[in-house]
């Protein structure tokens, strides 16, 4: 039996304490190191006080109502035609010129339905280069107040101190990390460093990708993720659309197209970048900002357009360092780094050479194209240290969705009957919010990076019973290089990152380089195999953990923000362009876009501002009755009222609610309320215990809101659980962890209810615990898959506990292997997967 919580407080303590967080500013900055409480810490920037656009769409629209027309004229993609009807068909509603009678969608729906009763259903190359000003970029972020007070200004180092009185440091934005520290140390004091991502990629524009894009897209790395990754104001804004060289008349050569294709990229860079400038920003402050180019985003081959290398199949193919190509699997190895300094020195020697064999010689040392490289024109603009691990590319596109996921189902598919089993293991998967759920996988073809991810998670728990060591040797050592892999591309992940994690992660990375070798030496010319493992997407996570370092957490260098901007580019050549030359009219709605998102956010904050003082003028009352809790958790989806009599007897079947040969439901929630109230000091009813009938009412709830702090970056978090019997015609009863007087256990909620006591509402949930032993020792195989088992106890043996005691949900996996055994899945989230390495037991 457990013991637990109605919930808790904490004293405050004088002095230093522990998670106190130290920020130390750049000596440039004028800004003194401060340390404050870890509550008190927030990275949210001072509001400069604006005074309310009360009307943001003037000048270009005459009425708030002129631009709703306007915007979702732009949204719905209308052609000219078309608007031109809507604004007539208003004017004929308006002077009542003919009767009106829709009221919804579903209105039109119907009398289409209806409608549709009456009939039966049944090469010239062109090197344009379109580029918006990156100043004029610059400037507009700049004139905004509000993305102004969002901006970190100076170099910032964190750290957060720990019991021992040390500090720790931890990297986030790009501003936290060594690349802005180096880059303010070298500019005047005063300067402010300015930062920018820099990202293109190729992208198909029709369907049989005959018509492709190449924009390129530009974001602030002086502004937090939350907005810079966003597609609103502060956002990624689309500043070029460069030449695609896919082919060129009487040239066979493939080096020289690329190198035409390099070249035409170059000098379409050196159109965007400017220096430094002074400028009065939109809160009034004079800033001498420093632009420098700190991330360029991109896939393998974009990222050898941007320094200019040789690339697939060259001798130091690797566009961060010269690893020789045969060597590049070897991770744990380390190589000399390129620099935009040894780069032009290579281009000049080359220069001074007088046969075009002798220019080669000197331009294979460093593998580089005979071009000069635009971004070494703009200070501080090392295109080498810019270039960053692309995580959406490398590992989910790419290690894993390319490489590991087809040779697994290779591997599968040699096992008698393997395949069926497995597609319906993977439908038994249990569901969770946020993570895909695959009802087939071994028929499937994917293609989306975010897919493959999810899959990632699943995988090893679905084919482990299957894939085993015995059954298939080789396949079992993959899917254990795809446990060191998951390690590696769950630490790159991290929101925030710490010191050590960094060493945590450098540890499995160097674990699955090896594990890659390994594989590839026992499976060398055998029917499951590749030529070779030696790839450069198999080698550019060896620079992961230096470009958090250097850069910040991956989610400032992922192409997966600017990836997502590919879909409206794609729905506005197929909507609004006529197909031919392109480039400008896409260019020209994506600004349209830009306008009506900054004018509809300032409407946004108009409208806000204006409910929130109506409601500090109206008292509005208490919030939703139906809902029970506040701050940590908030039951929802109220039931009817019940009696624990109709409980105990709509469930008379299931020995959670009826076990044999113990006290009936109202009694053994007797005994639990009386105790809870003992351990709490909490003063019993009239002194006695309490004592419930089972005629006494008690009202379920179907979804648990919990939040928590996250353990990655400290921030809340929240999980949505259910206890429903007939959840979307499914049963769904999800897994959570929670917290009792001997330690935390992991269990399966059953049913969520609260009960009147006295004059206060107790919320309660019936649990089934998974604590039950499972041994002293870890099989072999838990430990090379890092699994954690759980075992159910008997169901008779189900508790109630007070949802106070509940920290967070947990998605508890079927072993498909041994009945009753379950696996705690540490890959739904960052925080779980810190958050189990540091319960007992896990290694």
């Amino acid at each position: 039996m457990h013991s637990s919580a109605l919930g808790h407080n904490a004293g405050g303590v004088n002095g230093p304490q522990e998670d106190d967080i130290r920020v130390e500013y750049h000596p440039n900055s004028g800004r003194g190191t401060t340390i404050s409480r870890f509550a008190d810490f927030t990275r949210a920037k001072a509001q400069y006080e604006t005074p309310l656009n009360e009307e943001p769409w003037r000048p270009a629209f005459h009425s708030r109502v002129d631009f709703d027309f306007a915007e979702l004229v732009l949204a719905a993609a209308l052609k000219k035609e078309q608007v031109d009807r809507l604004i007539k068909l208003i004017r004929t509603i308006e002077n009542r010129e003919d009767e009106f009678t829709f009221n919804t969608h579903t209105d039109v729906k119907n009398s289409w339905d209806e409608a549709a009763k009456k009939l039966t259903p049944d090469k010239v190359v062109e090197h344009d280069v379109w580029s918006r000003n990156l100043w004029d970029y610059t400037q507009d972020l700049l004139r905004d107040p509000y993305i102004v007070s969002q901006m970190e200004w100076d170099a910032q180092k964190l750290s957060r101190r720990l019991p021992d009185g040390t500090f720790e440091r931890f990297y986030d934005e790009p501003y936290t990390a060594e690349r802005f520290w180096e880059v303010q140390s070298k500019i005047p004091r005063g300067g402010k460093p300015f930062g920018l991502i820099v990202y293109s990629d190729k992208s198909k524009l029709s369907s049989f990708g005959t018509a492709k894009a190449h924009p390129v897209v530009v974001r602030c790395a002086n502004l937090p993720a939350a907005i810079r990754n966003s597609t609103g104001p502060g956002g990624g804004r689309i500043i070029g659309w460069l030449p695609i060289v896919c082919g060129v008349v009487n040239v066979t050569s493939h080096n020289l197209i690329v190198t035409l294709g390099q070249r035409s990229w170059q000098e379409a860079r050196a159109r965007y970048l400017q220096a430094r400038v002074y400028y009065k920003c939109g809160d009034e402050e004079q800033r001498w900002l420093w632009i420098f180019v700190v991330i360029m985003s991109a896939d393998y081959e974009e990222q050898c357009y941007m320094v200019l290398i040789k690339g697939v199949g060259s001798k130091f193919p690797c566009p961060v360092c010269l690893v020789p190509k045969e060597m590049l699997t070897k991770v744990w190895m380390d190589h000399e780094l390129r620099t935009g300094d040894k780069a032009l020195a290579i281009l000049a020697s080359a220069r001074r050479q007088r046969t075009i064999v002798e220019t080669e010689e000197v331009l294979q040392q460093y593998c580089l194209r005979p071009v000069d490289n635009a971004f070494l024109e703009l200070n501080n603009s090392d295109p080498y240290k810019a270039i960053s691990f692309d995580r959406l590319h490398a590992f989910h596109l790419g290690l894993f969705g390319h490489y590991f996921w087809p040779m697994l189902k290779r591997f599968i598919e040699t096992i008698p009957g393997a395949s069926t089993k497995v597609d319906s293991q993977f439908a038994a998967f249990p569901r969770w919010s946020g993570l895909s759920h695959f009802l087939e996988v071994m028929k499937v073809t994917f293609n989306d990076g975010n897919k493959f991810a999810d899959l990632s998670k699943c995988a090893i728990f679905a084919v482990h019973n299957i894939v085993t060591a015995t059954v298939s040797p080789d396949g079992y050592l993959l899917i254990c290089v795809i446990r060191r892999y998951i390690e590696v591309d769950m630490y790159s992940g991290l929101e925030c990152v710490k010191t050590g994690d960094i060493k945590d992660g450098v540890k499995w990375q160097k674990k699955l380089g090896k594990g890659i070798r390994q594989f590839a030496d026992t499976t060398k010319g055998k029917t499951i195999s590749r030529d070779s493992w030696e790839f450069p997407k198999g080698h550019t996570y060896a620079h992961l953990f230096l470009d958090i370092i250097a850069k910040g957490v991956s989610k400032g260098t992922d192409t997966r923000p600017n990836e997502g901007l590919h879909g409206p580019i794609r729905l506005i050549y197929l909507l609004r362009t006529n197909f031919r030359e392109v480039a400008g009219q896409i260019l020209e709605i994506d600004h349209q876009f830009y306008v009506a998102g900054h004018i509809r956010a300032d409407i946004i904050r108009l409208d806000t501002a204006k409910a929130e003082e109506q409601k500090r003028a109206v008292d509005f009352g208490e919030e939703d009755p139906e809902d029970i809790g506040h701050g940590h958790f908030k039951l929802r989806t109220k039931q009817p009222s019940t009696t624990l009599r109709q409980v105990q007897e709509s469930h008379s079947d299931d020995p959670a609610y009826s076990p044999p040969g113990l006290p009936p439901l109202h009694v053994r929630l007797s005994k639990y309320l009386t105790r809870v109230f003992v351990d709490n000091n909490i003063a019993l009813p009239g002194g006695r215990n309490i004592t419930l009938d089972e005629d006494d009412h008690i009202t379920e709830y179907r979804l648990l809101e919990v939040n928590y702090e996250s353990t990655v970056d400290w921030t809340t978090c929240t999980d949505l659980l259910r206890s429903n019997p007939d959840f979307f015609k499914e049963e769904r009863y999800d897994g959570v962890l929670i917290q009792t007087a001997g330690g935390q256990i992991f269990g399966r909620l059953l049913m969520m209810f609260t009960c009147i006591i006295g004059e206060s509402t107790y919320p309660i949930a019936l649990v089934h615990p998974y604590d039950a032993s499972v041994g002293s020792t870890r099989s072999q195989k838990d430990k090379n898959l890092g699994f954690y088992r759980v075992r159910a106890r008997t169901r008779s043996r189900a508790e109630f506990f007070s949802v106070h005691s509940i920290v967070r949900g947990a998605l508890l996996v079927p072993d498909f292997g041994k009945d009753g055994d379950f696996f705690v899945d540490d890959l739904v989230d960052t925080d779980m997967f810190l958050r189990m390495k540091k319960l007992p037991g896990y290694n």
